[in-house]
């Protein structure tokens, strides 16, 4: 019988996912595209929502994106495998995340351990089990290529914006927002890009409202001087 065709009750409960051998720009993708290949009948039989994988896979990334970048410092270039099993029970994802392992291939050979150390630290902030505090809402592309978002917060009201700059696989995210006033300049993966959003807003430079108001202001007119 083909998979296509599986019936709910020979589904499998618990599934395990893997990124396979990627560079570190990569991985958030991967990691969503091999989550939803595994729980596509899942999805296709209504036993679990597109929207709940997604909103798991989020939370995953996430965490990811504070071990790997934010904290390990890996380069975009490093070579990641990471895997993990998750569930599927009443209708939610359930990660498994003792399951979680890393194979890093870089200089040090010790990253692997000390990824899997950092990933417990930061599993046990609160913070991060959580959707994604603030998200991005595009608003056009400018002549040479710039895109140009809004931000708004996790009850959708605008708080900033910024321009992203493509660099090969990465992104420089230049902007502001007014609450808090924070300026805002970091080079990120492209893919973890709306992951990555808390953490570049938590370490932006402490700005007064008016300067904040005006770095948003010129961003947003850079879209005015194209149409």
């Amino acid at each position: 019988m083909s998979s296509e065709n599986t019936s709910p009750s020979t589904l499998p409960d618990t599934v395990e996912v893997s990124t396979g051998l990627v560079y570190l720009s990569g991985y958030a993708d991967k990691l969503r595209r091999a989550m939803f290949a595994a729980l596509k009948n899942h999805i296709k039989q209504k036993i679990v929502t597109q929207k709940e994988v997604a909103y798991k896979v989020g939370i995953m990334n996430k965490i990811l994106y504070e071990v790997l970048i934010s904290r390990m410092k890996l380069d975009r270039h490093d070579i990641v495998r990471i895997r993990a099993r998750l569930s599927v029970r009443d209708g939610a994802v359930i990660w498994d995340f003792a399951s979680v392992s890393f194979e890093i291939w870089r200089r040090s050979p010790s990253d692997s351990e000390k990824a899997k150390e950092i990933f417990e630290e930061v599993l046990a902030e609160e913070q991060f089990m959580s959707s994604t505090e603030y998200s991005l809402v595009k608003l056009g592309t400018t002549s040479i290529g710039e895109e140009i978002y809004e931000i708004t917060d996790s009850e959708g009201k605008k708080i900033g914006a910024v321009k992203v700059i493509p660099t090969d696989d990465t992104a420089i995210v230049i902007g502001a927002t007014i609450t808090p006033p924070l300026r805002i300049r970091a080079t990120v993966p492209k893919a973890s890009l709306e992951y990555s959003l808390s953490s570049i807003i938590r370490s932006g430079e402490e700005i007064t409202v008016e300067q904040a108001e005006e770095i948003i202001n010129s961003i947003l007119k850079e879209l005015d001087r194209e149409s």
